[in-house]
């Protein structure tokens, strides 16, 4: 009896360290699930945020954008100034 008593005993403890992971698993996947659902109330929540800011660098660039042109135009005439600066510094006998 020895034998089919340590085998059970031992099949016993088994069986019960399964139902200790079985249940470690189903703890697991519970919080697991509460992530989930945390993470994906964050998403919804910066994909708000977003659309939000992206709005808003969309009214400023528009507001902007006349501002930009001109400047850009500015900076265009002033190199274009500089070249015929250098041009003329570098070679002085040749000034129209």
């Amino acid at each position: 009896m020895g034998i089919i008593s340590n085998l059970w005993q031992g099949s016993k403890a088994h069986v019960q360290a399964f139902g200790m992971r079985v249940k470690a698993l189903k703890v697991s996947f519970t919080n697991f699930q509460t992530a989930l659902s945390n993470l994906q109330a964050a998403v919804q929540a910066f994909s708000k945020v977003s659309k939000q800011v992206e709005t808003e660098v969309n009214k400023v660039t528009f507001r902007n954008q006349p501002h930009l042109e001109r400047i850009a135009e500015a900076k265009k005439r002033i190199d274009q100034n500089m070249t015929k600066i250098n041009t003329l510094l570098q070679n002085p006998m040749k000034r129209h």
